[in-house]
Parts: C-alpha cells; structure tokens; sequence
C-alpha cells in the first residue's frame, strides 16, 4: 500500500472516530485490550525492527487494530506456541514474519496504533485450554478493534498487499484538448464495474472486474468481517473503507463504479434488523402455532447459508467459527443458540438441507461419509461438510414441538438429545403416499439406493407446514413461482439407534394440492421421541 493510499486511509480513520456516531456507540474508549496483543512499540522509523508479545493487564485499555487474512496451507511457520511464547514476550524480528503480517505492521502503526491482535500470534495454537478461553472473546476482540484490516487480495500469506494497485484496462480512444491553453492528450474510459459473479457479462458500455474476495471462501474470516465497526479492505485494484455509515468507498478518487457488498452483512444492517424486530412476541413452549419469526431469524438463516459455503481446516471449529455472530445475536436478542440453531424457533430451524452433494466442495477436507469426527447432534447442519440450504418458510406452521415436560431438557438439548414431539410413522406403514423431495444428510452416509432398500426401517416425523415458500427455494427445486393454491410439508427423515432413540438422516418436502393435513396425517401416531 502506497503512502498516499496510506494518508487517505488514515483520513478516512480520522473522520470516521471524529464524526461517525454509528460507530462509536455502544463502546468503551478506548475499549480493553485482548489477553495478548503485539506491541508495535512508538517508534514509527523502526517499523523493521522487533515486535513483542504483550500480556495485557485484567481491564487494561488501549486501542489497538485486528488483522483478517488467510493463514495458507498447514505449515504456517509464525504461530503463536508454547514453546514460542517467550521469545515472543522478549522481542522478536519484524522481519521474520510473512510478508503480509509485515506489511499489515507497517499499516497498523501509520495509522497510528500502537497494538495489534493477528489470532495466529495472540492465541497459543498448541494450547487446547487457551483456544477454549480465547474463541469466546472473538466478538468483543473484532467488535472493540479501531478497525480491522482485511487482506482481501491475498491467498497466501507469503504474499503482499504494499503492491501496486491493479487498473483494468477500459481504454476506448484518445483525444486532443486545450486545458489553459495548452494541447494535451486525454483519454477515453469505459466506466469499470465491480461484479461478484461468477460469469460476469459485460454490459452496454461497461467492463466488468472481479473483487478478490479471498476472504469470502474462508470461515473464519466471516465474524471477523460481520462483527467489525470499521473494516480498510485492501484489494488488488483498490483500498475500500467500510464502516456503519461508509459503505465499501474508495479512500482516493476511483475510475470504478461502486462494488457490489463487500462483506455479506455488516454491524449495522445486523443491528438494525434486530431492533426493528424487537417487539416481536417470542414463542412460548408448547403454543408455537401462531407465532411469526422475527426478521432476524431469517438473517441468520442466510448468514448459515454463507457460512457453510466457506472452507475450513478443522471440522470441529464448525462452530467455533460462527461462535462470535452467534454470541451477538444471543446477546440482542435474549434467544440461546444450541448447535447453531435458535432455541427460541428450534422446528424452523431444522428445515435445512444439503442438497449440493455432486456441485459444492465440501467444507473441510475429508472424504464423504466421514466428514467430521466431532460429535455433532444429527439434527444441527454443524455436523454436515457440504454447504447448507435454509428452507424459508415465511408462513411456516410447526406441528412439533420441543418437548418441555422435563425440568432437564434444556441441559439434555445442550448436550446434544433433542425430545422432540410429533406425529410419526414408519415410511412402510404410510397408506397414503407421501412422495416429494428427499435431501439426505450427506454425513450419514445414506445414499439413494441404501434408502430405499432401508426405507421398511425408517421414520418419518411431522414437522410442520407452509402455503409459501423462499423464491430462493422455489428456484432451486424447480417449482413456478405461481401454482394453484397448494400446502408444503415437511418431515424428518430418522433412523432408529440404540436404547429407543434416533438419528436424523434428512429432510422430506411434499407439495400437495389444497389443504388438508389431518387427513393426510390422521393415522401418524402422536409420540415424543429423543433425537440425538
């Protein structure tokens, strides 16, 4: 990054901690200081010379900066370990780390802070307990940050982004001009657009460019973007400031038209949603019936869908990684998150599917079958590799329910055993056929023609029903947007397991013309069953 991108970004900090009251609401300044950050020290000319390892003190406050990035292949050699933590605390060569943690150094302190918190550096990677201790803090870690600087243009950290910015080439002619009387050149551009697409098609007069979006394929790198006030987005073509009232601006005078989002929800929208669904009444054990979601059910519903695009390392930071949006929205709404899912709306919550078995790649690196030895409940996405549809139902009916009879059943639902009461049959028992769209859970290792040999010793369980669906949803299965007047249910498809509990294998949809559930169901039997 140029120095006069530099001064412009710093520009845009100054104005944005002076006069954007959005951004500074709701925090301490300065905010307190993560368990440990890098000292950068005050001596701007010896930006090449040693940072150290600080241990802050317990309401220690300062204002310090984050970095989001992508670690690379295994084998990230500048990890904070038990081993290394000392030579951290006593000093070690700027020069000795990768060339994008170097540049971000050398941003970091020309924007005027001091400390800076990098996960790979400040969290004690072969320490189970401290990953424990610190995951938990992340929100309030990218929440209280002055800004966090996003290495969108990088795979790898060996790269660097203190390159020169990447113009396109939208040339159309030249022309002769008189400019104060005398005869220059100038050139004529084609405005440049910013596209996400993957086939983007140029459009009458335009040329279109991709943003890098390294970011956007990471999990990680989600809340990390989600949860920050204030984001300097370093792409190859250009340096964007993003805060909660400058959306995804240039910091110096551009040849290109406005991007498209940079990040796919940011603090503000989040915050605004939840607030404009605050009056709405929370479902109540055992009378979900009439209840509408909240909008802000519907905005976790997305970001699940986003997030499960991504890629990971480790199956079992499948969690972990969403973990600092999910406290936020605990902490906004007053609702729990088990497993990735809202207690508060649990059954809508179940109507996810993974249906991109043969178009997405998986998650995390593991075969089919076996794509995480964490032990997630069956009945949370958490557990599944390939990307996650949410089925939208805005009219959603549940016909099940949390059973809450039990003063343990929260502490069973934590642990991962969800009793679960509804009509249920066995799939051999049903007379009156029920036929529709089966999406197996690519985690249990069911394929079509395992199901159907197995289908005389599986159940189905009732979840609920909807006269309308997403268009998103309506899209993806084929179905026209206007039909006649027809119903949707859903049902869970379960595998019974030892000592009289089950295992969820998928999710059934069923489009029926009309409207007449108890008939369709009058022979399912009302049970309450334990799912695990």
């Amino acid at each position: 990054m140029g120095d006069s991108n530099l001064l412009a970004a710093k520009h845009s900090l100054t104005t944005c901690l002076e006069k954007h009251e959005n951004c500074k609401s709701g925090i301490s300044d300065p905010p307190i200081l993560p368990t440990r950050v890098l000292d950068l020290g005050l001596d701007e000319s010896a930006l090449d010379g040693i940072f150290k390892l600080y241990e802050s003190r317990k309401g220690e406050r300062q204002h310090y900066s984050c970095l989001s990035y992508r670690w690379g292949e295994p084998g990230h050699r500048n990890l904070l370990t038990k081993n290394r933590k000392v030579d951290f605390i006593n000093g070690a060569q700027v020069l000795d780390l990768e060339q994008c943690i170097q540049d971000t150094i050398r941003v970091i302190r020309k924007m005027g802070t001091r400390y800076l918190w990098i996960d790979a550096l400040c969290i004690i990677q072969d320490d189970d307990q401290d990953i424990a201790t610190q995951i938990p803090q992340m929100k309030d870690i990218y929440t209280n940050a002055t800004f966090v600087l996003a290495a969108d243009s990088l795979s790898d950290p060996a790269q660097t982004f203190s390159r020169p910015r990447h113009v396109p080439q939208a040339h159309i002619c030249d022309f002769p001009a008189l400019i104060d009387g005398n005869l220059e050149t100038l050139s004529l551009l084609y405005m440049v657009e910013y596209s996400k697409d993957e086939n983007p098609q140029p459009g009458e007069h335009k040329h279109y460019i991709e943003l890098d979006q390294q970011l956007s394929n990471r999990a990680w790198t989600l809340q990390e973007c989600v949860l920050a006030r204030r984001l300097l987005v370093c792409s190859s073509s250009e340096i964007f400031w993003h805060c909660q009232e400058v959306s995804n601006q240039p910091v110096r005078p551009s040849y290109f038209a406005q991007p498209k989002a940079l990040v796919p929800l940011d603090r503000q929208t989040l915050m605004e949603s939840i607030q404009e669904s605050k009056e709405d009444v929370s479902p109540t054990a055992g009378s979900p019936e009439n209840e509408v979601p909240p909008e802000w059910l519907f905005l976790w519903f997305g970001l699940i869908e986003d997030y499960t695009k991504r890629q990971m390392s480790k199956p079992r930071d499948s969690l972990n990684a969403l973990g600092g949006i999910a406290q936020e929205f605990e902490f906004q709404t007053g609702d729990k998150f088990v497993f990735g899912l809202s207690r508060k709306y649990l059954v809508w919550n179940l109507l996810w599917c993974s249906p991109f078995l043969d178009e997405k790649p998986h998650r995390w690196p593991q075969s089919p079958g076996k794509e995480c030895d964490v032990s997630f409940p069956s009945w949370s996405w958490a557990g599944v590799s390939l990307p996650v549809k949410m089925i939208l139902c805005n009219e959603f009916i549940p016909e099940a329910e949390v059973a809450t009879n039990s003063d343990d059943t929260y502490d069973l639902l934590d642990a991962g055993t969800l009793l679960l009461q509804g009509k249920m049959t066995r799939i051999s028992d049903i007379k009156r056929k029920v036929d529709g769209v089966t999406w197996l859970d690519c985690r249990s290792g069911v394929d079509r023609d395992d199901f159907e040999r197995r289908k005389s010793s599986m159940f189905y369980l009732y979840l609920g029903h909807s006269t309308e669906l997403s268009r998103d949803y309506t899209l993806y299965v084929g179905m026209a947007a206007h039909q006649e007047v027809s119903s949707h249910y859903f049902y869970l498809v379960l595998d019974p397991v030892r000592n009289g509990q089950f295992e969820r294998l998928g999710l059934v949809h069923h489009r029926q013309l009309g409207h007449d559930p108890d008939l369709l169901h009058a022979e399912w039997t009302e049970t309450s069953i334990w799912i695990r």
